[in-house]
């Protein structure tokens, strides 16, 4: 699996909406808590625009395994204006393990997606 990580600057007003937490179980991504199988996806197959195939607004652009059986996805990195440069300028994560997947620091708290959903009923 290769993710590419495409950072944007505060896309929605508050940080906590749009802190990114990503975890990976085999072929599944777990994006802020939904669950993603690409399993189904054959190699050498493209699935286009990802974020409407899939209902994840933080998938971007099309999601490809190719010939070789690797997984190609980029996900939005959601930044604060005060990120450092690898959130700005994040490498790829090439076949992480399962479990956590280790993002760069973007300048705001890092939440499990269920702090994320309680501190934004909180608003």
């Amino acid at each position: 699996m290769k993710i590419t990580l495409s950072p944007t600057g505060e896309p929605y007003g508050h940080p906590f909406e749009a802190a990114l937490h990503l975890e990976r179980r085999g072929q599944t991504l777990i994006i802020n808590g939904q669950e993603l199988d690409f399993s189904v996806i054959p190699d050498g197959a493209t699935l286009p625009d990802g974020a409407a195939a899939t209902g994840c607004p933080y998938i971007v652009g099309d999601i490809e395994r190719d010939d070789d059986g690797v997984l190609h996805v980029t996900v939005m990195l959601p930044h604060a204006s005060n990120a450092p440069y690898e959130a700005r300028f994040p490498q790829p994560i090439i076949d992480p393990a399962d479990g956590i997947v280790p993002l760069p620091e973007t300048g705001w708290p890092i939440l499990a997606p269920e702090a994320q959903e309680e501190t934004t009923d909180d608003n």
